[in-house]
Order: C-alpha cells, then structure tokens, then sequence
C-alpha cells in the first residue's frame, strides 16, 4: 500500500448501540465480525432485548414492505445509514430522557 492510499483509508467511526464503545471500520473492506456490536456480549445483550420484547416495531409494516424487505440485499452504504438513524434516534430519546424531571 503506498503512502497516498495509506492517507486515503481513514478508519470511518461508528459505536456499539449497546455500550456506545467505539468500533471502527476502514471504507472498501469487510465490516468487523459482530458489526455494528463491539463485542459478542453486547450483541447478546442486543438479542435479549429483541428476545424481551424491550424493542418493538414504530408501526405495522406493509403488505408491500413485508415483500420488500430482504436484509441480504442491504447494500453496505444502506446498513451504515439505518445504524447511523438508530444511533441518532437513541440518542435523542436519552436526551429528552435527561429533560423529565420527578
């Protein structure tokens, strides 16, 4: 790799949605085993939640939606976007969190 291409693989950053560890990623190679979970631990974390029931669905999808949906055709850019969205959006419910006050 030359010095140029060195430069040009910056790492890009997201964090674990569970422990908001960072977990970093080079553009143009395969994502990191776990993606987008730092650790084994927090991905199981993530699965009992789901398994708990603790997440659920803003609304009903579809018919149509249903027939669309196929995670295995998720382009790359496409799963970076829909963690970015879920990062956001958890981040602002802790915030509006932090403004009830008992």
């Amino acid at each position: 790799m030359t010095l140029n291409a060195k430069k040009l693989a910056k790492p890009n950053i997201l964090r674990c949605p569970i422990c908001e560890q960072i977990v970093a990623y080079e553009a143009g190679k395969p994502l990191p085993a776990g993606f987008p979970f730092c650790s084994p631990r927090c991905k199981m974390r993530d699965l009992n939640a789901w398994l708990n029931e603790d997440y659920v669905l803003g609304r009903d999808l579809t018919t149509e939606e249903k027939e669309d949906l196929d995670p295995e055709e998720l382009s790359r850019e496409d799963l970076l976007a829909l963690v970015r969205e879920l990062q956001e959006s958890k981040q602002n419910d802790e915030e509006d969190d932090d403004d009830i006050i008992i």
